[in-house]
Protein backbone atom coordinates (compact mmCIF):
# COMPACT_ATOMS: atom_id res chain seq x y z
CA UNK A 1 0.00 0.00 0.00
CA UNK A 2 2.96 2.36 -0.32
CA UNK A 3 3.68 4.28 -3.46
CA UNK A 4 7.80 3.06 -3.04
CA UNK A 5 7.12 -0.80 -2.35
CA UNK A 6 7.55 -3.01 -5.33
CA UNK A 7 3.89 -5.02 -6.22
CA UNK A 8 5.35 -8.53 -5.13
CA UNK A 9 8.52 -8.80 -2.88
CA UNK A 10 10.19 -12.27 -2.11
CA UNK A 11 10.88 -12.37 1.90
CA UNK A 12 13.82 -14.62 2.72
CA UNK A 13 13.61 -17.32 5.16
CA UNK A 14 15.85 -15.17 7.63
CA UNK A 15 13.67 -11.92 6.91
CA UNK A 16 10.66 -13.63 7.73
CA UNK A 17 11.86 -14.67 10.88
CA UNK A 18 12.60 -11.32 11.93
CA UNK A 19 9.61 -9.76 10.87
CA UNK A 20 8.35 -12.30 13.20
CA UNK A 21 10.13 -10.69 15.84
CA UNK A 22 9.31 -7.93 15.36
CA UNK A 23 5.79 -7.95 14.85
CA UNK A 24 5.77 -8.89 18.51
CA UNK A 25 6.45 -5.47 19.70
CA UNK A 26 7.90 -7.08 22.52
CA UNK A 27 9.48 -4.15 25.46
CA UNK A 28 12.87 -4.52 25.94
CA UNK A 29 15.75 -3.63 23.68
CA UNK A 30 16.90 -4.78 19.95
CA UNK A 31 19.58 -7.03 22.12
CA UNK A 32 16.97 -9.06 23.38
CA UNK A 33 15.27 -9.53 20.14
CA UNK A 34 18.14 -10.58 18.58
CA UNK A 35 18.35 -13.37 21.33
CA UNK A 36 14.75 -14.67 20.78
CA UNK A 37 15.35 -14.85 17.11
CA UNK A 38 18.04 -17.00 17.39
CA UNK A 39 20.07 -15.11 14.41
CA UNK A 40 23.60 -13.66 14.63
CA UNK A 41 23.48 -10.08 15.27
CA UNK A 42 25.06 -9.08 11.87
CA UNK A 43 22.56 -11.06 10.13
CA UNK A 44 19.57 -9.71 11.97
CA UNK A 45 20.87 -6.05 11.70
CA UNK A 46 21.37 -6.42 8.51
CA UNK A 47 17.83 -8.41 7.70
CA UNK A 48 16.20 -5.38 9.71
CA UNK A 49 17.66 -2.63 7.78
CA UNK A 50 16.23 -4.00 4.55
CA UNK A 51 13.16 -4.02 5.79
CA UNK A 52 12.85 -0.32 6.76
CA UNK A 53 14.70 0.70 3.82
CA UNK A 54 12.75 -0.80 1.29
CA UNK A 55 9.54 0.89 3.40
CA UNK A 56 8.07 -2.64 4.08
CA UNK A 57 7.50 -2.11 7.73
CA UNK A 58 7.30 1.25 9.87
CA UNK A 59 6.53 2.18 13.29
CA UNK A 60 3.97 3.62 15.00
CA UNK A 61 2.78 4.76 18.24
CA UNK A 62 -1.20 4.18 19.19
CA UNK A 63 -2.70 5.81 22.05
CA UNK A 64 -5.08 3.85 24.60
CA UNK A 65 -8.49 6.63 23.36
CA UNK A 66 -9.88 6.62 26.95
CA UNK A 67 -6.70 7.58 28.57
CA UNK A 68 -6.98 10.54 26.51
CA UNK A 69 -10.90 11.29 26.60
CA UNK A 70 -11.67 9.56 23.23
CA UNK A 71 -14.44 6.46 24.33
CA UNK A 72 -16.38 6.20 20.89
CA UNK A 73 -15.04 4.34 17.55
CA UNK A 74 -16.70 4.08 14.13
CA UNK A 75 -15.48 1.87 11.86
CA UNK A 76 -16.49 2.08 8.35
CA UNK A 77 -16.55 -0.30 5.02
CA UNK A 78 -18.19 2.41 2.67
CA UNK A 79 -18.64 1.06 -1.15
CA UNK A 80 -20.15 4.56 -2.63
CA UNK A 81 -21.10 4.44 -6.25
CA UNK A 82 -18.45 5.89 -9.01
CA UNK A 83 -19.28 9.17 -8.53
CA UNK A 84 -19.08 9.93 -5.35
CA UNK A 85 -16.00 8.08 -4.77
CA UNK A 86 -13.33 10.53 -4.70
CA UNK A 87 -15.68 13.38 -3.14
CA UNK A 88 -16.61 10.49 -0.03
CA UNK A 89 -12.53 9.50 -0.08
CA UNK A 90 -11.67 13.50 0.51
CA UNK A 91 -14.70 13.99 2.81
CA UNK A 92 -13.43 11.09 5.43
CA UNK A 93 -9.79 12.19 4.68
CA UNK A 94 -10.28 15.66 5.88
CA UNK A 95 -12.41 14.64 9.08
CA UNK A 96 -10.24 15.84 12.22
CA UNK A 97 -11.87 12.21 13.73
CA UNK A 98 -10.33 9.77 10.94
CA UNK A 99 -7.06 8.53 12.01
CA UNK A 100 -7.73 5.75 9.23
CA UNK A 101 -8.96 5.77 5.71
CA UNK A 102 -7.88 3.44 3.01
CA UNK A 103 -9.27 3.51 -0.63
CA UNK A 104 -9.48 0.56 -2.86
CA UNK A 105 -10.84 -0.10 -6.25
CA UNK A 106 -14.64 0.24 -4.95
CA UNK A 107 -14.20 0.22 -1.11
CA UNK A 108 -13.30 2.56 1.70
CA UNK A 109 -12.47 1.71 4.62
CA UNK A 110 -11.85 4.36 7.75
CA UNK A 111 -11.67 4.73 11.69
CA UNK A 112 -12.63 7.67 13.41
CA UNK A 113 -12.34 8.20 17.11
CA UNK A 114 -14.40 10.35 19.15
CA UNK A 115 -15.23 11.63 22.54
CA UNK A 116 -18.52 10.16 23.13
CA UNK A 117 -21.01 9.03 20.79
CA UNK A 118 -23.37 12.08 20.46
CA UNK A 119 -19.94 13.52 18.93
CA UNK A 120 -19.86 10.50 16.83
CA UNK A 121 -23.20 11.29 15.57
CA UNK A 122 -22.07 14.87 14.69
CA UNK A 123 -19.12 14.50 12.85
CA UNK A 124 -19.82 11.41 10.63
CA UNK A 125 -19.45 12.44 6.84
CA UNK A 126 -23.17 12.15 5.31
CA UNK A 127 -22.41 9.33 3.52
CA UNK A 128 -22.51 7.37 7.04
CA UNK A 129 -24.98 9.03 8.60
CA UNK A 130 -27.47 8.21 5.62
CA UNK A 131 -26.83 4.25 6.47
CA UNK A 132 -26.52 3.23 2.65
CA UNK A 133 -27.42 -0.60 2.42
CA UNK A 134 -23.84 -0.47 0.52
CA UNK A 135 -22.00 0.68 4.14
CA UNK A 136 -21.00 -0.99 6.71
CA UNK A 137 -21.07 0.64 9.99
CA UNK A 138 -20.04 -0.60 13.50
CA UNK A 139 -20.10 2.09 16.36
CA UNK A 140 -18.53 0.63 19.99
CA UNK A 141 -17.29 1.94 23.27
CA UNK A 142 -13.72 1.82 23.97
CA UNK A 143 -14.33 1.89 27.68
CA UNK A 144 -15.49 -1.87 27.13
CA UNK A 145 -13.00 -4.57 25.35
CA UNK A 146 -14.89 -3.98 22.07
CA UNK A 147 -11.92 -4.53 19.99
CA UNK A 148 -9.70 -6.99 21.54
CA UNK A 149 -7.57 -6.88 18.11
CA UNK A 150 -6.37 -3.39 16.59
CA UNK A 151 -3.80 -3.22 13.73
CA UNK A 152 -1.69 -6.37 15.34
CA UNK A 153 -0.26 -8.36 12.47
CA UNK A 154 2.19 -10.86 14.47
CA UNK A 155 -0.23 -13.92 14.49
CA UNK A 156 -1.53 -13.36 10.33
CA UNK A 157 2.45 -12.90 9.23
CA UNK A 158 3.59 -16.04 11.61
CA UNK A 159 1.03 -18.09 10.21
CA UNK A 160 1.57 -16.68 6.52
CA UNK A 161 5.90 -18.02 7.03
CA UNK A 162 4.44 -21.22 9.47
CA UNK A 163 6.04 -20.31 12.37
CA UNK A 164 4.31 -21.61 15.61
CA UNK A 165 3.27 -19.39 18.09
CA UNK A 166 2.62 -16.06 19.50
CA UNK A 167 3.83 -13.54 22.04
CA UNK A 168 1.75 -10.47 22.33
CA UNK A 169 -1.26 -11.10 19.81
CA UNK A 170 -3.41 -10.08 19.99
CA UNK A 171 -3.32 -6.18 21.50
CA UNK A 172 -6.69 -4.68 21.91
CA UNK A 173 -7.94 -0.98 21.60
CA UNK A 174 -9.35 0.43 24.62
CA UNK A 175 -10.77 -1.75 26.66
CA UNK A 176 -9.75 -2.05 30.24
CA UNK A 177 -7.75 1.04 31.35
CA UNK A 178 -4.36 0.30 32.39
CA UNK A 179 -4.73 3.06 35.35
CA UNK A 180 -4.89 3.11 38.94
CA UNK A 181 -8.34 4.42 39.62
CA UNK A 182 -8.80 7.65 40.03
CA UNK A 183 -6.11 8.60 38.10
CA UNK A 184 -5.30 10.95 34.87
CA UNK A 185 -2.76 12.12 32.78
CA UNK A 186 -1.05 14.96 33.36
CA UNK A 187 -0.34 17.89 31.25
CA UNK A 188 2.76 16.82 31.02
CA UNK A 189 1.96 13.35 30.47
CA UNK A 190 -0.63 14.44 27.56
CA UNK A 191 2.11 16.41 25.71
CA UNK A 192 4.39 13.52 26.26
CA UNK A 193 2.11 11.45 24.41
CA UNK A 194 1.14 13.95 22.04
CA UNK A 195 4.94 13.97 20.96
CA UNK A 196 5.04 10.12 20.66
CA UNK A 197 2.27 9.51 18.49
CA UNK A 198 3.48 12.27 16.60
CA UNK A 199 6.54 10.65 15.80
CA UNK A 200 7.90 11.21 12.30
CA UNK A 201 5.61 9.64 10.06
CA UNK A 202 8.11 8.63 7.16
CA UNK A 203 11.50 7.92 7.95
CA UNK A 204 13.03 10.89 5.97
CA UNK A 205 11.93 12.88 9.01
CA UNK A 206 13.49 10.48 12.11
CA UNK A 207 16.65 11.30 13.73
CA UNK A 208 18.17 8.19 13.13
CA UNK A 209 17.29 5.81 10.43
CA UNK A 210 14.35 3.87 11.03
CA UNK A 211 15.92 0.68 11.94
CA UNK A 212 17.60 2.12 14.71
CA UNK A 213 14.65 3.34 16.19
CA UNK A 214 12.33 1.37 19.04
CA UNK A 215 10.94 2.28 22.42
CA UNK A 216 14.10 1.91 24.24
CA UNK A 217 15.55 5.03 22.32
CA UNK A 218 12.57 7.15 23.35
CA UNK A 219 12.98 10.11 26.13
CA UNK A 220 12.09 8.92 29.74
CA UNK A 221 8.64 10.76 29.54
CA UNK A 222 7.50 8.65 26.61
CA UNK A 223 9.01 5.75 27.79
CA UNK A 224 6.72 5.91 30.30
CA UNK A 225 3.89 6.26 27.93
CA UNK A 226 4.38 2.84 26.89
CA UNK A 227 5.39 0.90 30.29
CA UNK A 228 2.09 2.61 31.41
CA UNK A 229 -0.09 1.10 28.84
CA UNK A 230 -0.97 4.37 27.59
CA UNK A 231 0.27 4.55 23.81
CA UNK A 232 1.48 1.13 22.78
CA UNK A 233 4.08 0.49 20.38
CA UNK A 234 3.44 -1.22 16.94
CA UNK A 235 5.69 -2.13 13.83
CA UNK A 236 2.80 -2.22 10.93
CA UNK A 237 3.58 -3.48 7.40
CA UNK A 238 3.31 -1.64 4.36
CA UNK A 239 1.78 -4.78 2.65
CA UNK A 240 2.39 -4.76 -1.12
CA UNK A 241 2.18 -8.40 -2.47
CA UNK A 242 4.54 -10.50 -0.47
CA UNK A 243 6.13 -13.83 -1.54
CA UNK A 244 7.48 -15.42 1.13
CA UNK A 245 9.21 -18.52 1.91
CA UNK A 246 6.95 -21.49 1.49
CA UNK A 247 5.78 -19.68 -2.15
CA UNK A 248 2.63 -18.09 -1.14
CA UNK A 249 1.80 -14.63 -1.64
CA UNK A 250 0.14 -11.87 0.13
CA UNK A 251 -2.50 -10.49 -2.19
CA UNK A 252 -5.89 -9.15 -0.34
CA UNK A 253 -7.36 -7.56 2.22
CA UNK A 254 -11.14 -9.27 3.53
CA UNK A 255 -13.59 -7.89 5.60
CA UNK A 256 -16.42 -9.94 7.09
CA UNK A 257 -19.20 -8.33 8.89
CA UNK A 258 -21.96 -10.48 10.21
CA UNK A 259 -25.14 -10.15 13.31
CA UNK A 260 -24.42 -12.48 15.90
CA UNK A 261 -26.99 -14.98 16.51
CA UNK A 262 -28.98 -15.53 19.80
CA UNK A 263 -26.38 -16.83 22.93
CA UNK A 264 -23.26 -16.52 20.55
CA UNK A 265 -20.34 -14.80 21.96
CA UNK A 266 -18.28 -12.40 20.07
CA UNK A 267 -14.70 -13.73 22.28
CA UNK A 268 -15.60 -17.44 21.55
CA UNK A 269 -15.44 -16.76 17.62
CA UNK A 270 -12.63 -14.65 17.96
CA UNK A 271 -11.32 -17.49 20.00
CA UNK A 272 -12.73 -19.96 17.64
CA UNK A 273 -11.43 -18.32 14.22
CA UNK A 274 -7.42 -18.24 16.07
CA UNK A 275 -7.25 -21.92 17.73
CA UNK A 276 -9.43 -23.92 15.28
CA UNK A 277 -9.30 -22.34 12.24
CA UNK A 278 -5.71 -21.05 12.55
CA UNK A 279 -6.57 -17.66 10.90
CA UNK A 280 -5.66 -14.25 12.79
CA UNK A 281 -7.44 -11.33 12.01
CA UNK A 282 -5.75 -7.95 12.07
CA UNK A 283 -8.84 -6.23 13.20
CA UNK A 284 -11.79 -7.68 15.42
CA UNK A 285 -14.63 -5.34 16.45
CA UNK A 286 -17.99 -5.86 18.32
CA UNK A 287 -20.52 -3.95 19.06
CA UNK A 288 -22.71 -6.44 21.03
CA UNK A 289 -25.27 -6.94 18.04
CA UNK A 290 -22.93 -7.54 14.99
CA UNK A 291 -18.87 -8.82 14.63
CA UNK A 292 -16.76 -6.97 11.96
CA UNK A 293 -13.02 -8.38 10.98
CA UNK A 294 -10.57 -7.93 8.51
CA UNK A 295 -7.69 -9.76 7.97
CA UNK A 296 -5.20 -11.01 5.41
CA UNK A 297 -5.69 -13.34 2.41
CA UNK A 298 -3.08 -15.33 0.85
CA UNK A 299 -2.95 -16.95 -3.15
CA UNK A 300 -3.38 -20.47 -1.92
CA UNK A 301 -3.94 -22.80 1.08
CA UNK A 302 -0.85 -22.39 3.64
CA UNK A 303 0.72 -25.59 5.24
CA UNK A 304 1.44 -25.53 8.96
CA UNK A 305 4.52 -27.03 10.74
CA UNK A 306 3.26 -30.48 12.50
CA UNK A 307 0.35 -30.14 10.23
CA UNK A 308 -1.54 -34.04 9.97
CA UNK A 309 -3.48 -35.11 7.48
CA UNK A 310 -7.08 -34.31 9.24
CA UNK A 311 -8.65 -31.08 7.69
CA UNK A 312 -8.68 -27.68 9.86
CA UNK A 313 -12.40 -26.42 10.35
CA UNK A 314 -13.68 -24.06 7.45
CA UNK A 315 -13.79 -20.15 8.71
CA UNK A 316 -16.66 -20.17 6.70
CA UNK A 317 -18.13 -23.27 8.82
CA UNK A 318 -16.89 -21.48 12.33
CA UNK A 319 -18.60 -17.85 11.29
CA UNK A 320 -21.98 -19.83 10.44
CA UNK A 321 -21.82 -21.36 13.72
CA UNK A 322 -21.79 -17.56 15.21
CA UNK A 323 -23.35 -15.12 12.95
CA UNK A 324 -26.11 -14.84 10.24
CA UNK A 325 -26.33 -12.40 7.34
CA UNK A 326 -22.46 -12.39 6.78
CA UNK A 327 -21.18 -10.75 4.23
CA UNK A 328 -17.44 -10.72 2.73
CA UNK A 329 -15.87 -8.15 1.07
CA UNK A 330 -12.27 -8.34 -0.87
CA UNK A 331 -9.90 -5.97 -1.87
CA UNK A 332 -6.79 -6.78 -3.98
CA UNK A 333 -3.65 -5.03 -1.79
CA UNK A 334 -2.31 -3.56 -5.13
CA UNK A 335 -5.54 -1.37 -5.20
CA UNK A 336 -5.50 -0.14 -2.06
CA UNK A 337 -4.07 3.49 -1.30
CA UNK A 338 -3.64 4.91 2.32
CA UNK A 339 -4.72 7.66 2.62
CA UNK A 340 -4.66 8.66 6.30
CA UNK A 341 -2.20 6.56 8.15
CA UNK A 342 -2.46 6.19 11.74
CA UNK A 343 -2.81 9.85 12.42
CA UNK A 344 -3.53 9.59 16.30
CA UNK A 345 -1.84 13.08 16.28
CA UNK A 346 -5.26 14.68 15.40
CA UNK A 347 -6.88 13.41 18.84
CA UNK A 348 -4.08 15.80 20.20
CA UNK A 349 -4.74 19.01 18.20
CA UNK A 350 -8.69 19.37 18.61
CA UNK A 351 -8.02 20.94 22.19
Amino acid sequence: MAEDVSADWEVSATEAKVLSILFEAAPGSDADRIRRSGLPQSTYQQAKRRLYDRGLIRDRYIPNPPIFGYHTATITVTRPFAEHFEATVDSLAQNSSSVVVWAGQSIIFSILLHRNSTEAQRNLPVVVKDRDPRTITMEVSLDLPTVPCYFDFEGAWKNFVGIEGVNGYPRPLGGKLPRARGEHPSVGQIEAAARLVGRPLSPEGAEKPAHLLGPHTLPRTEQKMVRKGWVQWRILPAMPAFRGPTGARVTRVVFIQGALRQDASPSVLFRELVSQCRTFPFLYCTDGRMVLLASLGADKPLVFPNQTDEQLPSVEGVLKQSLEDIEVIAEPLHSLRVIVDQRYDRLFSQG
